[in-house]
């Protein structure tokens, strides 16, 4: 419980006090709101892992809250405990009808309640792992194209209000469908199991490595730019091509081409899609190239007066 956040949205104060008093010294953060509006946008802003709503609320109810949660992607997984005033049935399967995980009655009883949010913990734990679970390549154990999709959302957002740069490099290993007819599915599962090995040992903790395509890859280089990117990009694709992969006793050569793309001195508002297709229109100029070294995008060279990698 150390780690999980609380959101309580009652309008009584007295169940917020008791909540604390319960729960402070066991939870990372208590979050409380007396008014609707304001425990939805708590609820956006810091998506807490299990919210308390009162099901009557002034100027909304607590069933309208939580259909209104459910609605929003933010919001959609988090488990609502509400917290009901009578032993009214029909209200009771209302609550449930409309998303919520389980309910409470009041006057609250500290052992319900502890045993209630710790079942409602362990149900986001549950979801957090399955929705963990769905943005893997299960080969290669890297980010999957669902999680590149979040991730660019987020650094965008980050570009555009607080100015945070971010940069991508896009990789390709060439001869993936060539080595498949050749060597056979299994072989080449291994190879890009060594390469999902070796591109996770050589990332820094706080960028981000995904699988694009079969022989595709990306890394979002957090809070880097310039010609510190083009460093970071040139130790990293060092790490990969002198990483031996072996079939059979034979060392196999991997060719790889490389394209890399900034945020910084370009507009403030920077969709992250765009930004990789200029990553990969520099990656395939590499390819056309038939160049190993990497690709800076041409509005890159220009801002940072970076000299051409382009042979």
């Amino acid at each position: 419980m150390k780690q999980d956040t609380l959101l309580v949205i009652d309008d009584d104060a007295l169940v917020h006090s008791m909540i604390e008093e319960q729960f402070r010294n066991f939870t990372k953060q208590i979050l409380h709101a007396m008014r609707p509006e304001e425990g939805l946008m708590l609820a956006v802003e810091a998506q807490p892992d299990v919210i308390l709503l009162d099901v009557v609320l002034p100027g909304m109810s607590g069933l309208h809250v939580c259909q209104l949660l459910k609605e929003r992607e933010v919001t959609a997984d988090i488990p609502v405990l509400f917290i009901a005033g009578d032993n009214n049935p029909k209200q009771i399967v209302r609550a449930l009808e409309v998303g919520g995980t389980d309910y409470i009655r009041k006057p609250l009883e500290a052992a319900e309640l502890q045993a209630r949010v710790a079942a409602a913990l362990r149900t986001k734990r549950l979801i957090d792992l399955l929705k963990n679970h769905a943005r893997i390549d299960p080969l290669t154990g890297l980010r999957n194209r669902v999680a590149l999709d979040e991730i660019l959302e987020a650094a965008a957002s980050a570009y555009e209000r607080k100015q945070i740069a971010f940069s991508l490099l896009m990789l390709e290993i060439e001869g993936i469908p060539k080595m498949t007819e050749e060597l056979g599915r299994p072989i080449v599962d291994q190879v890009l199991v060594r390469i999902g090995e070796t591109i996770r040992a050589s990332s820094r903790p706080y960028d981000f490595a995904c699988r694009y395509s079969p022989e595709v890859f990306v890394m979002v280089l957090s809070q880097t730019e310039g010609e510190e990117a083009v460093r970071v990009c040139e130790r990293f694709l060092a790490s990969i091509r002198k990483t031996e992969i072996t079939v059979d006793e034979e060392v196999l050569s991997l060719k790889i081409y490389a394209g890399l793309a900034s945020t910084s001195g370009r507009p403030g508002q920077v969709v992250g899609f765009d930004l990789l297709s200029v990553a990969e229109a520099a990656m395939n100029q590499a390819h056309q190239n038939n160049s190993e070294r990497l690709v800076v995008a041409e509005h890159d060279l220009a801002t940072y007066g970076l000299d051409s990698f382009e042979e």
